[in-house]
């Protein structure tokens, strides 16, 4: 499928890139977010763009390949599987509301 950024919905320029890229060598987290937005974009870049890209469109395959880069990403941040993930999410919304 085409590559495609929807500006209504994200605008990515190569400076905004670029500037990630730059954050990734200053802080610990700034690696582990760049490796998921990657496995985002590489998710939009699949998205059928024209009717007849999304009429012939195999969307249980474009539903597991999207969740495999996902779930490759979640592995490398949080090898415990989906237990380690549950808990990261649970302490992380508690750090963020008190």
């Amino acid at each position: 499928m085409a590559n495609h950024i929807n500006e209504e919905y994200i605008h990515l320029t190569s400076a905004n890139y670029q500037e990630l890229v730059h954050r990734v060598t200053r802080d610990s987290l700034w690696p582990q977010y760049f490796l998921l937005i990657n496995a985002c974009l590489e998710n939009i870049k699949c998205l059928p763009i024209t009717p007849e890209q999304y009429d012939q469109a195999d969307v249980e395959r474009l539903l597991v390949e999207s969740l495999e880069r996902l779930a490759d990403v979640i592995t490398t941040l949080l090898p415990g599987g989906m237990e380690e993930f549950q808990s990261y999410l649970t302490k992380a919304v508690y750090r963020q509301r008190h």
